[in-house]
């Protein structure tokens, strides 16, 4: 019973399990009496559940009474499992009362079937051609319309503090399946409302799906455990292992094996910093030119990157940024930087060198944590020591623009670079211990003394001497347009050498007689883009180059 002058909202849930027998059934009945004046809005919800093929029926009746200038308003809504509903309404109505009923199913817009209920009013019942099936549908997503103002209460509060200083913001990120949904509404609302977009760009993260491209769900079984996965893999592993499989626009392909791969690079990262944190230092030591050169090159490439990953952000190529950034570290600081700094077995470095050398690895940590929040956040605060409060979320990276003279230092260590891995390939390729000093012919032309101490410590050499002619039994390679040459004497078999090279010039005589074939088409080089010709020709140009070097090897092994 409500009284007179009364505001009243009821919400009630009424619910059934069926366990596989025929039928179950809700027949409650519902009887108000509300006072004059007064108003009630009564909400019902339906729900079934159930393990079996039964069915979930509901009959419930609702009475009311309805004093002078009385109103109700009732909402049912069937939200899930019921198989049948029928609903049985006596109204009994006092002068100016007034009472709405509606049903509808809370599922994406639709509108309710065909109703079958009954509505006794004043003691007569309502026909079927007096009730009417309501055309329009309130929309599920209609919150979600107003959720970048209605967050702020811009609705209410318009032009509040608030709505002003956040609204618009800068990026919605989402994913592609809901952009009718969701993301075009918003936009509608806001140029409704606030006449203006509520974001500036939209990211649309690609679908996990299993390595076949099925979507992730319960029913396949094709779903990961999330929390195993990071009791494996740690949350870093698990995050770096997603976003290398997620290019721009893309869907991902899941498998453990980049969680894997993410878990690696961790170890990676973890076991840099051991090996700086393991070293030395001696006061008496000055910074050798080789180490000094080195912290030069490193800061040129950490200035250089880091600009390269503020423009993949820019272009929100997150995918690309990462894999830049796990290039960097792997690549640039933990497979040249630090051998080309790391003292000898149980010697100290030097303090300048292992200096600057925390403050890269500081640097890096910044750069790495948007993807690998957790391990950065630790190796952040051991690096050094920190005040209270200091995080690496908050602190700043500190770089300056790339300059011509670090473009042109990289690639003078690129030329080096070069020249050290065509030492160790020789190594490799003759099975010829890293302990074994080697020396290397160099030719006259050659501009690389600035970084030949650095070429001797990598490449294992105990000399590089500057030659007009290589020498009888070397083994040949080109840097561009240079060729080098490391003497192999006794180390190698000349006769399976010989064996291999010429098997080189066979395969590399077929590949030019390709090339050749395409040049002498006149229409392939007349119709042909100007720079595929070109590619072409410099192919054929190489080709010739490397076999005109393997029949010097060949001389000299004989």
């Amino acid at each position: 019973y409500i009284g007179e002058n009364c505001d009243v909202d009821i919400i009630a849930g009424c619910g059934i399990h069926n366990s596989g027998c025929n039928e179950s059934r809700h027949d409650g009945v519902h009887t108000f009496h509300i006072g004059k004046n007064s108003r009630v809005h009564y909400a019902e919800k339906h729900y079934g559940e159930g393990d079996g093929e039964g069915k979930n029926i509901m009959n419930p009746q609702t009475i009311v009474y309805l004093d002078e200038g009385a109103s109700i308003q009732m909402e049912t809504v069937q939200i899930r499992g019921i198989d049948s509903t029928r609903r049985y309404t006596k109204l009994v109505c006092g002068k100016d009362a007034e009472a709405v009923i509606t049903e509808r199913l809370l599922t994406h817009g639709h509108q309710h079937a065909e109703s079958d209920m009954v509505i006794e009013l004043n003691g007569e019942d309502i026909t079927a051609d007096q009730l009417r099936r309501d055309e329009d549908a309130l929309d599920t997503w209609f919150s979600s319309w107003l959720w970048p103002i209605s967050l702020f209460d811009g609705i209410n509060r318009p032009g509040n503090d608030e709505i002003k200083y956040y609204y618009p913001t800068n990026v919605l990120v989402t994913g592609p399946d809901i952009i009718f949904f969701w993301v075009a509404r918003m936009i509608m609302a806001g140029e409704e409302y606030l006449n203006d977009v509520p974001f500036r760009s939209v990211y649309f993260t690609g679908i996990v799906r299993d390595e076949i491209g099925r979507k992730m769900s319960k029913s396949l079984g094709n779903s990961p455990d999330p929390i195993g996965l990071i009791d494996r893999y740690g949350a870093d592993g698990v995050r770096m292992g997603m976003l290398l499989a997620a290019p721009a626009g893309n869907d991902i392909l899941f498998k453990e094996d980049l969680c894997q791969q993410g878990a690696a690079f961790c170890n990676k990262i973890w076991n840099s910093f051991r090996l700086i944190k393991g070293w030395q230092t001696s006061d008496q030591l000055e910074q050798p030119a080789t180490n000094k050169m080195a912290v030069e090159w490193m800061q040129a490439i950490m200035r250089t990157t880091a600009a390269e990953i503020d423009d993949l952000y820019s272009k929100y190529r997150l995918n690309e940024a990462l894999m830049t950034i796990f290039k960097l570290f792997t690549d640039e600081f933990s497979g040249w930087y630090l051998e080309m700094i790391k003292p000898a077995y149980q010697q100290p470095i030097d303090s300048a060198t292992l200096e600057a050398t925390l403050d890269i690895f500081e640097q890096l940590m910044q750069i790495v944590h948007p993807f690998m929040p957790f391990i950065t956040e630790e190796l952040y605060q051991n690096v050094r020591q920190r005040s209270e409060g200091d995080s690496i979320m908050t602190s700043t990276l500190k770089l300056a623009q790339p300059t011509e003279a670090d473009k042109q230092l990289i690639a003078s260590f690129e030329h080096a670079k070069q020249i050290i891995s065509g030492v160790r390939a020789i190594r490799q390729q003759k099975n010829i211990s890293p302990r074994e000093p080697l020396a290397l012919e160099a030719p006259t032309t050659a501009d690389n003394t600035a970084w030949a101490a650095t070429i001797q410590k990598l490449a294992g050499l105990s000399e590089i001497r500057r030659v007009e002619k290589k020498s009888e039994g070397t083994q040949a390679f080109l840097v561009g347009t240079e060729e080098y040459a490391v003497p192999l004497g006794n180390l190698i078999d000349a006769a399976a050498e010989t064996q291999k090279a010429e098997a080189e010039i066979k395969r590399l005589e077929g590949f030019m007689a390709g090339i050749e074939k395409k040049l002498q088409n006149e229409r392939f080089v007349q119709n042909a883009p100007q720079q595929v010709v070109e590619l072409e020709r410099k192919k054929l140009a190489d080709a010739q180059s490397k076999i005109a070097a393997l029949r010097e090897t060949i001389k000299s092994l004989a």
